[in-house]
């Protein structure tokens, strides 16, 4: 028997009910080949329309639903003049100047100024973050462009559509659009009231909820192939232009197929990670109502793994299980399943930037030992440090994984170099304001970056450094043609940090938002720790480290993924994912390569067994 819990935000509590394994949706079934073509045509169709017809009345309109109604639509044209005819009827409403033709259309000119455009500098939540809740891409071009007045885009062999992404003047409410908008709105998403679930929580697996349906589970893919097409801001670096369409044919084909929740959330992991970004995480959350969502549960062993490298070891072990597993020892096979077959299949479903960022999200998530019923159990086979094979069972009874953190801020190590976490949760300026006397005496000064790092090393640092130091650069993209065609940048104000004895000191903390830093300057040999847990603010910091050579950084490559991120509100599994685009300080790469450490140096199984960091150790014997 699996449980999904049903929580209602009104009384913020949580309800579980129970699924029999053999419940099945109604709504499944094998796509032809026919069928997927015609979706896909509807899926480009709906992305050009939808983010790059400057239509003001489009802000109330709802896609989903439209995507539903929709998809139903296309499914049965039998030939390319019905699908054609069919097209029409769905997008003339939305964009009256819509056509298409069976041949690329060849007669476009020139807009002449002035006119009405869509520019993207932002879309999701960081859109509203950052232009407010009222934020519209539609924008008056006043100034020299290059539009033409139409547009021709291939949908499928011998079909294209024909539209414009900026016009003369922009469209009003008629009546065409208004009867069309009352027939969308009647679309039933399967919807369940709040006192409904309350009454009847037992039942509520019976109901006809919105992804038990198979046109709101195909919708639900054309709406992330159009975020991830046309807004993702390393499409083209993750290669994906040579294999999108057959990523999302096969995604929309297997959500068809999908038989229940469980087939439905590894769908959606399994289409998204073919995106290189170790920023984009997918919530567990199934909108079922108004006030009303579910989720599926996960329970976990009291045990962590761990990473060597690629060898998957024991790392914090509870206490139930202390006389059968050792810290280090090495798994060999989960529920008789050879470990490596075990992460590939983890990795197949989790989107990252980095193999190592990916095993990462592995450990963090739980995933190698989830299970989604309480108190089950799992097998696992382990090599201990004598070489000796051993099974132990494990019961998944604990509803967080286990995930050990070190929150020693600070420590002496011998030959008094002072190892300062950088990811701790004490890591504050006032708290390294109480060791001054330390960093004054020390050798040398070890900065573990390996992790997150908080905000207030910037402070910290600028009290090491002798000039400036700038982060690498972030790329807003302004989206303006389809398929990431002519994109436009703008380059973000750098951020700097400066030496806290400059006279500029508390300006720039006060303008950079930093605490002001003490006017201490110390002059130590410093070595910065990085491995591949190292993401996002951690790289901009890592990376300025490299850059203006303000220490030796040790362990090994970072996550490569960096850039501000947004959130797409699906009415099914949300996602975050990177918008804006990073270049290292030196303008080379970042996506996907990370910043390099100065010494490579891998963490050891052998040492691991006997709590020894290895890389600290090689940070230790740098500074001797």
């Amino acid at each position: 028997m699996k449980k999904i819990c049903l929580f209602m935000f009104m009384f913020l509590c949580s309800y579980s009910f129970s699924q029999n394994s053999k419940f099945e949706w109604d709504e499944h079934k094998m796509l032809s080949q026919s069928e997927l073509n015609n979706i896909m045509a509807l899926a480009d169709c709906y992305g050009y329309v939808r983010f790059f017809y400057p239509n003001p009345n489009f802000e109330n309109f709802d896609w989903t639903k439209f995507l539903m109604y929709s998809v139903d639509k296309v499914k049965f044209a039998k030939n390319d003049d019905e699908l054609k005819t069919t097209l029409n009827e769905l997008f003339s409403p939305l964009c009256a100047q819509i056509s298409f033709s069976t041949d690329s259309f060849a007669y476009a000119q020139k807009l002449q100024l002035p006119f009405f455009a869509v520019e993207h500098k932002a879309i999701g939540t960081l859109a509203k973050m950052m232009y407010g809740k009222k934020y519209s891409p539609i924008v008056t071009v006043t100034e020299s462009s290059d539009y033409q007045d139409i547009y021709c885009y291939k949908l499928k062999e011998n079909l294209y559509v024909n539209f414009p992404v900026a016009i003369k003047k922009l469209p009003e409410k008629t009546q065409e659009f208004n009867q069309f908008k009352k027939k969308i709105d009647k679309v039933d998403m399967g919807n369940i009231s709040l006192l409904y679930a309350l009454l009847n929580r037992k039942n509520v697996k019976n109901k006809d909820l919105i992804f038990t349906k198979i046109d709101y589970r195909i919708a639900d893919i054309i709406i992330r192939r159009n975020f991830i097409q046309h807004f993702y801001p390393y499409f083209s670096e993750d290669r994906l232009y040579e294999k999108w369409d057959s990523i999302c044919i096969n995604a929309i084909y297997e959500v068809a197929q999908n038989k229940n929740i469980n087939d439905y959330y590894s769908s959606i992991c399994k289409f998204l990670a073919n995106i290189n970004d170790s920023h984009m995480y997918i919530w567990n959350s199934f909108t079922v109502g108004k006030l009303t969502a579910m989720y599926i549960p996960s329970f976990y062993p009291n045990i962590s793994l761990g990473f060597a490298g690629e060898t998957c070891f024991v790392g914090y072990v509870g206490k139930e299980y202390e006389a059968q597993l050792q810290t280090g020892d090495i798994v060999l096979k989960i529920n008789n399943i050879a470990i490596d077959s075990v992460i590939k299949r983890g990795l197949s479903e989790t989107s990252s930037s980095s193999k190592s960022y990916g095993l990462y999200k592995l450990l963090a998530l739980g995933n190698l030992l989830e299970s989604s019923k309480q108190d089950s159990v799992f097998d696992i086979c382990v090599k201990t440090k004598d070489n000796e094979e051993k099974n132990i069972k494990l019961t998944a009874n604990l509803r967080d994984a286990p995930f050990v953190k070190s929150n020693n801020f600070v420590k002496t190590l011998d030959n008094n170099i002072i190892y300062i976490n950088g990811c701790s949760d004490s890591c504050i300026y006032d708290n390294f304001k109480k060791i001054i006397p330390l960093i004054t005496n020390a050798k040398g000064v070890i900065f573990d970056l390996r992790g997150y790092p908080k905000y207030d090393m910037l402070s910290i640092i600028s009290n090491f450094i002798n000039e400036k130091i700038e982060l690498g650069n972030l790329l807003q993209p302004i989206i303006r043609f389809p398929n990431q065609k002519n994109i436009k940048y703008n380059v973000a104000e750098k951020w700097s940090v400066l030496p806290a004895t400059s006279q500029q000191s508390k300006e720039a903390s006060k303008s950079n938002e930093y605490t002001m830093p003490l006017p201490i300057h110390f002059d130590k040999p410093m070595v910065f720790l990085i491995d591949g847990k190292v993401i996002s603010f951690g790289e901009t910091f890592a990376d300025m480290m490299k850059y203006y050579k303000v220490g030796t950084l040790i362990g090994t490559h970072t996550a490569g993924c960096n850039g501000d991120i947004t959130r797409f509100d699906m009415l099914c599994l949300p996602f975050l994912m990177t918008y804006n685009k990073f270049l290292n300080r030196d303008g080379s790469q970042h996506h996907g390569i990370g910043v390099l450490p100065d010494i490579e140096c891998e963490m050891k199984i052998s040492d691991i067994h006997q709590n020894i960091d290895t890389q600290l150790e090689k940070a230790k014997e740098f500074l001797q």
